[in-house]
């Protein structure tokens, strides 16, 4: 089987003992509670999450990887190697307001340093994110941030909705863009869990994925992303503690092919406290994520196992388009190449996806054929 043709990641928030993290950065694990999440990660096709435990400030002024390292290396044993990085920041890089001239300057050296540092170690790209679903004067307020990051070397990627486009799309290498079906899927949310769990028809439209295929996300938003030259995830597609399995399949391996758009990075792998509301004294609130936290490993939830099937779902439309370019470049089969290749365009979202996974292993078969 190949693999996928987009990237699986997932919004991470957990940090290593040991880590300076401030306030709102998320669980605190061992090395081997993180450890176990990463191989739960891989053995669900993410392969990629994004990283809060960042590099920080040494006494000398430059980055300090000690901690940082120790990550690297439980996502290498991990299987996670050689890809790009998406790190929550470098607790002195500003990739997400205002810099003066001196900050500009300290993005630029400090940006080259922690660019220098990856590529040593084999990965290729290192992301940092920007200001978490700001609009307006908020999101053009970090150009120059922005600017002195993409000088070091480094590229930007982070959250936002679809209006970011006309703005400061020129700067962001990965938006990742909250799918239009969080806002009607969130609401529903608050139904009562009976009627939500049947599946009733609000659900089932708020969950229609055709939305994705309109022209202001179609060209407005994915086509110029790729004009551009970037890619594009989806966020929120839906969050994590939705527990519609089938819809999570949906959205990370047919959404992602019909859409055009690269990969996906939901909220949130592990559960996440909002550290203000126990500051304020106000009841402990959770906010879920893909699995529920054990104290040596994790137990998965039906939605994580949704967006397995979604890697799935994405590993045999890689092989049957591998075995379709083979066949070409041998000069093979022309008459089924044209029949699948038909098949394949007229494949709708809403698609029995138990069928069109056999209907794919199938075609495959018959290609790989004398």
């Amino acid at each position: 089987m190949c693999p996928p043709e987009f990237e699986y990641s997932v919004y991470y928030p957990s940090n290593l003992e040991g880590t300076d993290i401030g306030s709102g950065r998320g669980a605190v694990l061992t090395d081997q509670q993180y450890r176990a999440d990463l191989l739960n990660m891989v053995a669900h096709g993410c392969t990629n999450p994004n990283i809060y435990s960042v590099p920080v400030c040494g006494a000398d002024g430059s980055l300090d990887f000690t901690v940082f390292e120790r990550v690297l290396a439980l996502r290498e044993q991990a299987g996670m190697r050689g890809k790009n990085l998406y790190i929550i920041g470098a607790r002195t890089i500003n990739s997400s307001g205002q810099v003066d001239a001196k900050q500009r300057a300290n993005n630029v050296q400090l940006t080259r340093q922690l660019v220098a540092w990856i590529r040593e170690r084999g990965y290729r790209d290192v992301y940092l994110m920007g200001q978490d679903e700001a609009t307006g004067k908020r999101l053009l307020a970090q150009r120059e941030a922005w600017e002195s990051i993409r000088e070091g070397g480094g590229k930007i990627y982070v959250a936002n909705f679809a209006g970011f486009a006309a703005g400061i799309s020129d700067l962001l290498d990965l938006p990742v863009m909250q799918h239009p079906i969080h806002a009607t899927l969130n609401t529903y949310n608050m139904m009562p869990a009976e009627k939500f769990l049947s599946f009733p028809s609000e659900i089932r439209q708020g969950m229609d994925l055709n939305r994705l295929l309109e022209s202001r996300y179609r060209d407005e938003v994915i086509g110029r992303i790729h004009e551009l030259g970037y890619r594009i995830f989806t966020y929120m597609d839906p969050m994590a503690d939705c527990m519609l399995p089938m819809v999570h399949r949906r959205t990370r391996g047919l959404g992602l092919w019909k859409t055009g758009v690269d990969g996906t990075m939901t909220w949130s792998y592990g559960p996440y406290f909002p550290p203000a509301l126990e500051q304020d004294g106000l009841p402990r609130v959770v906010i879920g994520g893909y699995i529920v936290r054990g104290q040596e490993a994790p137990f998965d939830t039906l939605s994580w196992e949704g967006y397995r099937e979604g890697y799935d779902d994405g590993r045999y439309l890689a092989t049957l388009h591998a075995a379709l370019a083979a066949a070409k470049a041998a000069g093979q089969h022309a008459d089924l190449v044209a029949d699948i290749e038909t098949w394949l365009q007229r494949v709708t979202v809403d698609v029995d996806l138990n069928a069109w996974r056999r209907g794919m292993a199938e075609r495959t078969e018959s290609l790989l054929s004398p």
